[in-house]
């Protein structure tokens, strides 16, 4: 219907058409890949099947115009949409066969490759034959289905059903193909589709996946048990290095590590003899000289370090004794 020439047949004068709206067919669709998809929230994450092929023929009902009751597609022809609803005792037996499970997939390459039948609803024109052409016994017609970008479908309407063929996944179950058939249109189905071997160690190497995850999370605490080991010996060994003489390790202790050491406590001893600097020193009363003494007088006592009244007073007791063993030598007639 969406060819130009349909346009141009309804609307010109003097040619025999008729149209049709809205009529029930059967649509054959060559399904090329299909995949497991949800709903929203708004419905639980209900799941379905989405299929995608081409159309290439569509069953006319009974009663056509000029004898029709098929029209056939080339290859390449429109694309259609399939989605195909599962109903509650569907879902039943997919999450009996393990649908919760990690591997479980659709059985693509035994639904694939084949073509559905299913209902639809479709416009149609049908172009009387024009008796100068080829004896007037070939019709044209132009035809529309409904929903080709969403074409509904569902056991119920079409018949199919596909849950019956997705293998069992469930962990109490083995892997293998579901062999059950469903005679629901007299036989069609099982030659519709084949029943190809399913590949049993795919679904084995998810398993042992998951479980190789599991074990992973189970020893992680071990793990760092075993990390702070290896941290601590490794301490253990660097303290034996540096305790050996001739290894880097002891030279960088008694050299470098412990020079940092003497400056830190050099740099404490300056700070206690700065401290002991600024404090006030004691206090000596001067001592007087015995003039028998021939050391002046000094004895053990130290001279005060500062102060000019100490010097001036120590040059005075000096010259006083040397007065006095001048007097001494001369009395006696001795000479020192």
């Amino acid at each position: 219907m969406a060819d130009v020439w349909a346009e141009r047949v309804l609307n010109l004068r003097g040619v025999k058409t008729q149209r049709f709206e809205r009529i029930p067919a059967t649509v054959g669709v060559l399904i090329n890949t299909i995949e497991l998809a949800h709903h929203g929230q708004d419905q639980k994450y209900r799941p379905y099947l989405h299929g995608i092929g081409e159309m290439r023929t569509i069953a006319l009902p009974e009663g056509m115009p000029h004898g029709l009751t098929e029209l056939t597609y080339p290859v390449g022809s429109e694309q259609i949409d399939v989605f195909y609803e599962f109903d509650d005792a569907q879902l039943v037996h997919l999450a009996q066969k393990g649908y919760f499970q990690p591997g479980f997939r659709v059985p693509d390459g035994r639904v694939t490759g084949v073509e559905w039948e299913l209902p639809a609803e479709i416009d149609a024109v049908v172009l009387a034959p024009d008796p100068g052409v080829d004896g007037g016994h070939l019709p044209v017609v132009f035809a529309h289905v409904h929903r080709r970008g969403d074409l509904p479908t569902s056991l119920e309407t079409s018949g199919y059903d596909l849950a019956a063929y997705f293998d069992d996944f469930s962990r109490s179950g083995v892997e293998v193909a579901d062999k059950r058939t469903v005679d629901i249109r007299s036989g069609e189905l099982d030659s519709l589709f084949g029943e190809d071997v399913y590949d049993v160690e795919s679904v084995r190497e998810d398993r042992e996946a998951v479980a190789e995850l599991t074990v992973v999370d189970e020893f992680d605490g071990r793990r760092r048990e075993i990390e702070d080991a290896i941290e601590a010996e490794r301490q253990a060994f660097q303290a034996g290095l540096a305790a050996e003489e001739g290894t880097p390790e002891h030279l960088y202790a008694q050299q470098v590590a412990s020079s940092l050491v003497e400056s830190d406590e050099g740099k404490k001893d300056d700070d206690r003899e700065r401290a002991g600097r600024m404090a006030p020193s004691p206090v000596r009363e001067p001592v007087e000289a015995d003039p028998e003494d021939v050391d002046f007088g000094f004895g053990d006592e130290a001279i005060p370090a500062t102060g000019p009244s100490s010097l001036e007073r120590r040059k005075a007791e000096v010259a006083a004794r040397a007065a006095e063993l001048d007097q001494a030598s001369s009395e006696d007639g001795r000479e020192y």
